[in-house]
């Protein structure tokens, strides 16, 4: 296993049959550039013939209700599957499995290490009480219903 940033990492020297990317491809931090040469490489020289990419990514996340608003909201919008699946397409993967998975995300506690996750993939600086008034603007009720995440999986033929 391989723990590294995308701009960091040097590659493999063997190729493998399975790389998974769990909710990495939709921060700000990566570049379309950086993800389109990351896939390209992936495709070309880091996995097997026949090798998967296994990809779990928020979706939808422009869509009124959908949990990811927050991150609009406090000026740190998140790509979404829809904006890099094509990247990968692009790539020579073929889908093979897509899945979207919706959860329900409860705010009704909103402790200080909860506010202090959000705070922490934000860019810019926000307090607490801004994460906070947010949420409770976005979801008055308390939860949403509207969390989507797809599941994906790619193979290199």
């Amino acid at each position: 296993m391989t723990e590294t940033t995308i701009q960091s990492w040097k590659g493999l020297d063997d190729p493998v049959d399975l790389v998974v990317m769990i909710h990495v491809l939709y921060y700000r931090y990566v570049s379309q550039n950086e993800r389109k040469e990351l896939f390209k490489k992936l495709h070309e020289q880091w996995l097997t013939t026949g090798g998967r990419v296994v990809v779990v990514s928020a979706s939808r996340t422009k869509c009124p209700g959908n949990v990811q608003e927050i991150y609009m909201r406090l000026g740190a919008p998140l790509l979404s599957w829809e904006d890099f699946e094509p990247d990968i397409l692009e790539a020579g993967f073929i889908k093979q499995h897509a899945h979207e998975m919706q959860f329900v995300r409860d705010f009704s506690n909103l402790d200080e290490p909860f506010l202090r996750f959000y705070q922490r993939e934000i860019d810019q600086s926000v307090t607490l009480d801004d994460i906070r008034n947010a949420i409770k603007e976005l979801f008055p009720g308390g939860k949403s219903d509207q969390g989507i995440f797809t599941f994906g999986v790619f193979q290199k033929e």
